[in-house]
């Protein structure tokens, strides 16, 4: 006996499930709930099939069997895929599906164009699809940050590296007067003069230093603000560095009764790799403020080793510095108090670029005690051996040179240099040290001068016309003389990381900023020139 159709009425079919049909065994819509309805124009459209995506339990082959059974599966219809029970009607000629909608992500559900009111009260979906929205709002929005903080951020690096460039050319420009005034002060205290006259250069000679050191200052703190430093890696002597930054303060220091010293620990290495220019500096700076804060008594630097690391140990016995002042004490534009800056002058940069470029070195520059009876810092970096460097060197323009030279009379110095007053001003200075001098206008000048004569050591501008600096030294390096590996110094005004780079690759053996004081230029002649001299 066959059973009798199971009436459903449509009123109460879509009041069922927002998503709900009744199809025949072709599969065929016969009845279609309030939910699918919308989607397929309010009408029931008999040519629009349904399809069995993944039947879960059984299948509609079991419910066709077994009259009345639900099966739970997934189907897909009119482009939507659901998921609900199937309940067979009419011994399996009509099947009735009552379903919720699929949804896996956001673009689906935008897709779909479903709305909350397309899932029943029970669903989970729309609860999952709203914290998927928020998540993807917020992603937005941190996304639509991020963007707005890398433009600020590229921004304000531009504006730090605009600002480095002017201030790198204004500090150019400065240099040349400032090179002219300090030179001729030296000048001028080596001469006779009475009480007023000495003390008038004095004055006007701490005058000249304090700029100098403002204006390096100044342009190496925009620099390591633009992480615009980068550090060289050529082979130098610690231990002449050393020796050089105390000798630079030797005179100020004898004049106030403190005796500068160096001392040396055992096991210290003689050449290494690393950055002369910038080791100097920072031990220049610690021994300058030691120099500078220290009445009577001693500065003593001591360079010693530790593994693969070289310490300087700056030791005076100078006032001391406030406990409370110790913590900002690497700040920048801070001093002890406002009367350091009154006394002693500075900018406070001092030991926030020391401590920079030790840290760029793998070190670091630290207070290690200070008391009434003086203070103690140490800078330490890392460092490599440069003796495998030196064995598979070939034709190295620059070897280093023995060491004995105390007198510097009857040396042969080329300048080349295109500014009249400084052209004078290395003249006056070399002539003050007994050394013989030649000028040139140009690098074509010294070329002819270098190829006609031997010269101790070649001071040369990087920045002139018809040929510069690096293309002349180029062209000496490559003469058919016995002394074309004298040695050339880039003697410039230049202050970018790139100058030292393209002296360096235009074989010169060192960096002479302008402006130059008697003490520097000394130090760098007894440094570079071979104790036979190629003059001599």
């Amino acid at each position: 006996m066959d059973r009798a159709p199971i009436s459903l009425g449509r009123a109460a079919f879509q009041r069922s499930f927002p998503f709900g049909f009744v199809v025949g065994r072709d599969g065929t819509f016969e009845v279609v709930g309030a939910g699918l309805a919308r989607r397929i124009a309010e009408e029931t459209h008999p040519d629009i099939a349904f399809e069995v995506v993944q039947p879960l339990t059984g299948g509609l082959a079991a419910a066709s069997k077994k009259c009345g059974t639900i099966v739970c599966l997934r189907v897909a219809a009119d482009g939507l895929e659901l998921k609900g029970e199937v309940l067979c009607l009419d011994g399996g000629e009509r099947y009735a599906v009552l379903a919720t909608p699929v949804v896996r992500t956001l673009d689906e559900a935008r897709e779909s164009g479903l709305q909350l009111l397309d899932f029943p009260p029970h669903d989970p979906t729309p609860d999952r699809l709203l914290s998927m929205q928020a998540a993807s709002t917020a992603l937005s929005d941190a996304r639509a940050l991020s963007e707005k903080l890398e433009t600020a951020l590229t921004e304000a690096r531009a504006a730090v590296e605009a600002k480095s460039r002017f201030l790198a050319v204004m500090s150019h420009e400065l240099r040349t007067p400032m090179n002219g005034v300090g030179s001729m002060v030296d000048l001028l205290m080596g001469t006779e003069l009475v009480d007023e006259q000495r003390e008038v250069l004095s004055t006007i000679d701490l005058c000249a230093r304090t700029l100098h050191v403002l204006v390096d200052d100044i342009l190496d703190y925009s620099k390591l603000e633009a992480d615009g430093v980068e550090l060289e890696s050529i082979p130098f002597d610690p231990v002449a560095v050393a020796e050089q930054a105390a000798r630079l303060f030797e005179v100020s220091a004898q004049e106030r009764g403190v005796e500068v010293s160096v001392e040396l620990r055992p096991g210290v290495p003689r050449r290494i790799l690393g950055d002369p220019h910038r080791v100097r500096q920072v031990l220049s700076n610690l021994v300058g403020n030691a120099v500078k804060f220290t009445e009577e008594g001693s500065v003593t630097l001591v360079l010693a080793r530790s593994g693969e690391r070289l310490s300087a140990t700056v030791v005076d016995t100078g006032v001391g510095i406030p406990e409370s002042a110790q913590p900002t004490l690497f700040e920048p534009f801070t001093q002890a108090d406002v009367s350091t800056t009154r006394n002693h002058g500075g900018t406070g940069l001092g030991l926030t670029i020391s401590r920079e470029l030790a840290r760029l070195m793998g070190g670091d520059v630290s207070l290690v005690e200070s008391s009434e009876r003086g203070t103690t810092f140490r800078f330490d970096f890392d460092f490599e051996h440069a003796e495998a460097l030196a064995a598979t060197s070939e034709a190295d323009p620059c070897p280093a040179r023995p060491s004995g030279i105390d007198d510097l009379a009857g040396r042969s110095v080329l300048v080349v240099e295109d500014n009249p007053t400084n052209r004078l001003v290395a003249q006056r200075l070399l002539e003050k040290l007994g050394v013989a001098v030649t000028l040139a206008e140009d690098g074509a000048q010294a070329i002819e001068e270098v190829a006609d004569q031997p010269f101790d050591l070649v001071l040369m501008d990087l920045m002139m016309p018809n040929v510069d600096g690096a293309t002349a030294a180029r062209a000496i390096r490559q003469l058919d003389v016995e002394w074309r590996g004298l040695p050339i110094i880039a003697f410039t005004a230049g202050a970018f990381d790139e100058d030292r780079e393209v002296a360096a690759s235009a074989g010169m053996c060192g960096f002479l900023q302008k402006p130059v004081r008697l003490e520097q230029l000394e130090a760098v002649l007894l440094e570079h020139i071979d104790v036979h001299g190629h003059a001599a």
